[in-house]
């Protein structure tokens, strides 16, 4: 995927035909972003894995850098950071034409996940938040049945404990797996990292009372 993205960096940036742009020219990885990561990992840690995706949050990112600094500079942290809430927007914009006749209620349910305000939640949380709201349009599914439509177009993960002969703990995601099955079970979430900006969500887990 990584080489798919230097092609188009190619035709976007070189000078010649003969030019190779890759990955560390554009990008400056002498400076890890947020959780140590390198600029590669932070951004597709953000999409769908899709190379349209990575291309458009490189192409966010070229915006913001050709405001904000010199052409001889690489693109850094903060051109990224800055490049996160217009790239939530296109995701969430692909989400929209997907979902709207896969899923009833999208939008509100959409409205569910902001209301609660943090990317990390529980259960108890999703069902505290919709009788608050007082989300009649609810009623002909129930809690559950919500978050499993949610997980199936990757919106969220659910939490799936380690041990036992099975691997480390993890948050499970749909495009990550697609053979993965929804736990009914499941008792813990977490929002696609790439949403929490045009969700106003918090990064963190919501705070018990």
């Amino acid at each position: 995927m990584k080489e798919l993205v230097e092609l188009r960096l190619t035709e976007l940036l070189s000078e010649n035909e003969n030019e190779k742009i890759k990955w560390e020219d554009v990008f400056d990885e002498t400076q890890q972003m947020t959780g140590k990561q390198e600029k590669y990992n932070y951004i597709t840690d953000r999409t769908f894995l899709r190379p349209r995706d990575i291309i458009q949050f490189c192409n966010e990112t070229l915006n913001v850098h050709k405001i904000n600094s010199s052409e001889e500079d690489k693109i850094n942290n903060d051109d990224i950071y800055k490049a996160k809430d217009e790239y939530g927007n296109y995701l969430l914009n692909e989400l929209d034409d997907e979902i709207h006749k896969h899923i009833l209620n999208y939008e509100l349910l959409l409205e569910i996940l902001k209301s609660i305000g943090y990317y990390q939640f529980d259960l108890e949380d999703f069902k505290f938040a919709s009788k608050t709201k007082n989300y009649s349009a609810l009623s002909e599914t129930t809690e559950v049945d919500s978050l499993k439509d949610l997980f199936e177009f990757s919106i969220l993960g659910y939490y799936r404990a380690g041990g036992s002969g099975f691997g480390g703990s993890e948050y499970v995601f749909k495009y990550k797996d697609l053979n993965a099955r929804f736990d009914e079970n499941a008792r813990t979430f977490r929002v696609h990292p790439g949403l929490i900006e045009v969700l106003r969500l918090k990064r963190t887990t919501k705070p018990k009372p």
